[in-house]
């Protein structure tokens, strides 16, 4: 299970000399997954080590400015904040879970 989105907004302000396009713009997504471990015996499916689930989130702010310098000459300048987030929770042993 997981969503999302990702937005973006461009400015193009009457330039004449240098045409310029600002862009500004975010994206977040957020996953959800369950997971069992079962302990291998010989090849077979034993009792259950870990049963834990995940959560991860991941965001993302930018910034982009493209202008024309020339008839065959593009300048272009971004910068961007990004972050990633993974937690686990571990329901048979809580002192396993956290976050990176």
């Amino acid at each position: 299970q997981s969503f999302g989105g990702r937005t973006r907004f461009d400015y193009r302000p009457d330039f004449s000399v240098m045409p310029t396009t600002f862009t500004l713009g975010g994206e977040f997504t957020q996953a959800f997954n369950m997971g069992n471990i079962y302990f291998n015996n010989r090849g077979t499916e034993d009792g259950l080590m870990s049963n834990t689930d995940y959560r991860n989130t991941g965001y993302s702010v930018f910034f982009q400015s493209e202008s024309k310098i020339g008839t065959i000459t593009d300048f272009t300048f971004g910068i961007s904040i990004n972050g990633l987030t993974y937690r686990a929770y571990d329901r048979l042993k809580p002192v396993r879970s956290g976050s990176k």
